[in-house]
């Protein structure tokens, strides 16, 4: 079923998406900043823009996404009106609700119809209708980011991203929790069937140096928030694979 959106454009001051951002990171969901909107439009200032508001301001955007708050502290002195990104992957599966794109259906029940229930978890109504729902893979699993899972149903996992509170849409509606959540609340275990559908074994990313693999693990230590957990076991992969990567060049 869809979440509950506003009914009223509620744009956000720019200060609070720095706020956002920050206790997002603190909740242990890396983070990076994307385009936001200024006067009705994308920040890109393409008239053409398809993505407005959504697409990222730094290349290489996965690997950059960070918990520490320093860095995004820099970025959005840098860009005080950017959005706020979630970077997918790592143990977390986000299934991206889209209403607009099957008219006169809900997109959620015309997947859950078809495979089986969809547990309550930590979800977010997004700006333009539509809303996310985040998941936790079994350990060693992670999931491809693609489209249409099923009709009005996308998939974002590794390599992927979802725009997140307190960003707002082209609409000029901010994105919300569901039920006055938080970046903290709790992330549930994505249902076999999704599992099946979705998840493959993880492939370690790979690192040129010792110094490359040091500053990807420079994130922060992992906590026992929702995002906390999926880090500390990519740290602890990274680690042993950095140890004996250096083992072998000596």
């Amino acid at each position: 079923m869809p979440v509950s959106s506003a009914s009223s454009a509620q744009v956000v001051p720019r200060a609070s998406a720095l706020d956002g951002a920050l206790a997002l990171a603190a909740a242990g969901w890396r983070i990076f900043p994307t385009h936001g909107i200024r006067a009705e439009r994308c920040t890109c200032d393409a008239s053409d823009c398809t993505r407005a508001g959504k697409h990222p301001r730094l290349r290489h955007y996965c690997e950059r996404a960070t918990l520490d708050p320093a860095q995004i502290r820099r970025w959005w002195a840098k860009w005080p009106d950017a959005n706020v990104a979630v970077a997918t992957g790592e143990g977390v599966v986000a299934l991206d609700f889209d209403p607009q794109r099957t008219p006169g259906c809900d997109p959620e029940e015309l997947l859950t119809a078809q495979h089986g229930a969809l547990p309550d978890t930590l979800s977010v109504c997004t700006g333009g209708g539509g809303w996310h729902r985040y998941y936790r893979l079994p350990a060693g699993l992670e999931a491809r980011t693609h489209a249409e899972l099923a009709p009005g149903v996308d998939v974002r996992g590794a390599g992927g991203y979802v725009v997140a509170p307190p960003s707002v849409h082209r609409t000029g509606v901010a994105y919300e929790w569901q039920d006055e959540g938080s970046p903290s609340a709790p992330v549930a275990a994505a249902p076999p069937w999704l599992v099946a559908l979705v998840a493959h074994p993880r492939q370690a990313p790979a690192f040129a140096d010792v110094a490359s693999a040091s500053r990807a693990l420079g994130a922060g230590p992992a906590t026992t928030t929702p995002g906390g957990a999926v880090i500390l076991e990519r740290e602890a992969v990274l680690i042993s694979q950095t140890i004996e990567g250096h083992r072998n060049t000596g």
